[in-house]
Parts: C-alpha cells; structure tokens; sequence
C-alpha cells in the first residue's frame, strides 16, 4: 500500500513517479531560461527528484 496515496496501488504510483521523472528532465531546460536558473540549481533540483524517487522505491520495496 503507497503511504502517500493509500487509494493508488503501488504499480500506479511508481509508473506516476517516472512520468514525473521524465517531464522534469525535459521541462527543466526551458524552466531554467525562463526562471534565469544557473546550472548549479538546476542539477539540485534534478538531484533532489532523484533522492526523491530512490527512496520511494526502496520503500515499496521493503
């Protein structure tokens, strides 16, 4: 059962995860000129989605 959403078995949930992984590594480099974001922040925020999601999956997988 997903802690976040207990509604959303876990397959669904971490097929919504990737699709977020994927729209923000693309989506990042227009945001990053629009919001006059150096490439330093731009590897946090890649980064820190990334944590994000490895810990999510680790969970489901305990």
């Amino acid at each position: 059962m997903c802690v976040f959403f207990p509604f959303v078995r876990n397959n669904t949930y971490c097929l919504c995860l990737y699709y977020l992984q994927v729209n923000i590594s693309i989506s990042i480099l227009p945001m990053s000129k629009e919001f006059n974001l150096n490439s330093a922040t731009v590897g946090l925020i890649q980064s820190s989605f990334f944590w994000g999601y490895l810990l999510t999956q680790v969970g489901f997988a305990l």
